[in-house]
């Protein structure tokens, strides 16, 4: 059950960094509609025009000056959460394939409500076809241990 548990919380940390990532774009996007017109998109290719290049280079200014709070500039700050939200990602997954090889009950149904987002009552009985067991048995179990894990 601590792999269930490991899994929620691993879930909900990415979750959590992912929102900080959008937060992060978002300030991004604010501070480009400021510099550039709202149809315009950030691009990582030359300066045409002198306007433009001075418009850019506040934007750099801007995007690259340290805050004093994060000791970090919006980029930096940005690339290390792109860099945390991969890295969970990939835990993530290697978490998901790991969860759907253990073997029990408890783990087959869990798998099959969180990983395979099958609804309740399909993972139920999915788990009590896979177990060969009483669709009874497995809303016990469900009651006695999946439910209250789904919730955390």
């Amino acid at each position: 059950m601590q792999a269930i548990i490991t899994y929620n919380n691993t879930k909900h940390e990415l979750e959590i960094e992912q929102i900080r990532l959008d937060n992060l774009l978002d300030k991004k996007a604010l501070l480009h509609s400021k510099y550039f017109s709202v149809t315009s998109k950030p691009s990582e290719t030359g300066i045409q025009s002198g306007s433009f290049k001075d418009k850019y280079a506040q934007f750099m200014i801007e995007f690259t000056k340290i805050n004093k709070d994060t000791g970090m500039s919006l980029e930096q700050e940005l690339m290390g959460q792109k860099s945390t939200v991969n890295k969970l990602t990939k835990i993530l997954d290697k978490m998901t394939d790991n969860l759907l090889q253990l073997q029990g009950l408890e783990y087959e149904l869990y798998s099959q409500i969180v990983v395979k987002h099958n609804n309740i009552t399909k993972a139920v009985a999915k788990t009590a076809e896979i177990y060969d067991c009483s669709l009874g048995t497995v809303w016990n179990c469900y009651n006695k241990k999946i439910k209250k894990l789904l919730k955390l």
